[in-house]
Formats: C-alpha cells, sequence, structure tokens
C-alpha cells in the first residue's frame, strides 16, 4: 500500500461550528491531503496514527491520556475512512488539547509503518 500525506495547513484554536470545547481545552485542526498511489482501496481511521509533540516533547496520541481526536471541523478525516485507487481526500484531522498546549511537531505514520512524515508546527 502507498500512500501520500501533505500537511496543507495548521490551526491552533479553532472555533468548530459543531462543538464547543470543555472549559480549559482548546480544539487545533490539521488540513491534509491524502492520496492513495496503490491499486487497492485504503480503508482506516485517519486519526488512529497521528502523533502530536508539545514545545516541551510531550507526545499525544489517540493512545494517550490527555487529549484526543475530535471532528471539528468539515470535511473530517477524524472517521473511518475510504480513500480508493489513485484518487485524493483532503480534510481536516481535529484535536481537543489542553489549552496551554503549545504544539511544535505533527507526526504522521500509515498503520505500522516506521516511516513517519514529520512536520515542524509554528510556535506562537
Amino acid at each position: 500500500m502507498r500512500l501520500r500525506i501533505a500537511l496543507l495547513d495548521y490551526r491552533d484554536r479553532v472555533r468548530s461550528p459543531y462543538y464547543r470545547p470543555p472549559r480549559g481545552q482548546k480544539f487545533v485542526a490539521f488540513r491534509l491531503r491524502i492520496s492513495n498511489l496503490s491499486r487497492r482501496n485504503w480503508i482506516g481511521t485517519l486519526a488512529s496514527w497521528a502523533q502530536l509533540v508539545d514545545s516541551k516533547g510531550r507526545t499525544y496520541s489517540v493512545l494517550g491520556r490527555v487529549g484526543r481526536p475530535w471532528p471539528v471541523l468539515a470535511p473530517t478525516l477524524n472517521n473511518g475512512s475510504t480513500i480508493r485507487p489513485r484518487h485524493t481526500l483532503t480534510g481536516y484531522l481535529g484535536w481537543l488539547l489542553p489549552k496551554r498546549v503549545e504544539l511544535s511537531t505533527f507526526r504522521y505514520s500509515f498503520g505500522l509503518s516506521p516511516v513517519a512524515g514529520v512536520w515542524a508546527l509554528p510556535l506562537g
């Protein structure tokens, strides 16, 4: 399976038209473009493979106790998706995080692949 991912935009403190963050929390969103370069459908949950790293080196993922994926903007990439062969999907991967977290890095790896895309995020 060959997939290509591009981080198109990062937004800190996003206002969602659907949800309000709980007190002391904020929404962030990553606009991604994911292309399926293979000849088979890719089926999975895109939020499962993201890792966020803050300016203090703490990591946030779906397995963590703090922070979690949250569908804040449409089109959302937080739910299960199918990407047909030679097709591209563009949308937002949203997260709910503590308000004081300042993200520095966005990492992405499909499945158990050791190869990850890594993007530095603008601080403050």
